[in-house]
């Protein structure tokens, strides 16, 4: 999810997880929230936002 303020500013993403399991490595990391242009360059988005295996 992406959300703007205004025309210039930059989006404020947001990635969470409904169901996070207890035992999940990434569960400290949750919610990755943060203002960027891009996704990829929220802190730790290259742990979080992997292809699943």
């Amino acid at each position: 999810m992406a959300t703007k303020d205004g025309a210039a500013s930059l989006p404020t993403w947001r990635v969470d997880h409904d169901r996070t399991p207890p035992a999940c490595p990434l569960r400290p990391l949750l919610p990755l929230e943060w203002t960027a242009a891009r996704i990829q360059e929220l802190p730790h988005a290259d742990d979080v936002l992997k292809q699943p295996a």
